[in-house]
């Protein structure tokens, strides 16, 4: 499950230019370059998931929330502030 889990997320954010900076948990931390794509990400993200829901032959119902926020950060020796 966990693969499947971070599988969603990681190839969302990674279709709409964002990059994993970190894992937490069951959760990520993504870089987008515009809220806009993180927004896309985001609703994609819970598409796949309903989708993955709606198939006959899913082992579990995944459940996700999506929490979005606005941050300008700054880079320094490959990490993000």
């Amino acid at each position: 499950m966990r693969r499947i889990h971070d599988d969603f997320f990681t190839i969302g954010a990674e279709a709409n230019g964002g990059h994993v900076l970190k894992t937490r948990g069951d959760g990520l931390v993504v870089a987008f370059p515009s809220s806009a794509d993180a927004l896309t990400a985001a609703v994609e993200m819970q598409q796949a998931v309903e989708t993955h829901n709606r198939r006959s032959v899913a082992l579990t119902e995944l459940s996700v929330g999506i929490g979005p926020r606005p941050h300008v950060g700054t880079e320094a020796n490959g990490r993000f502030f």
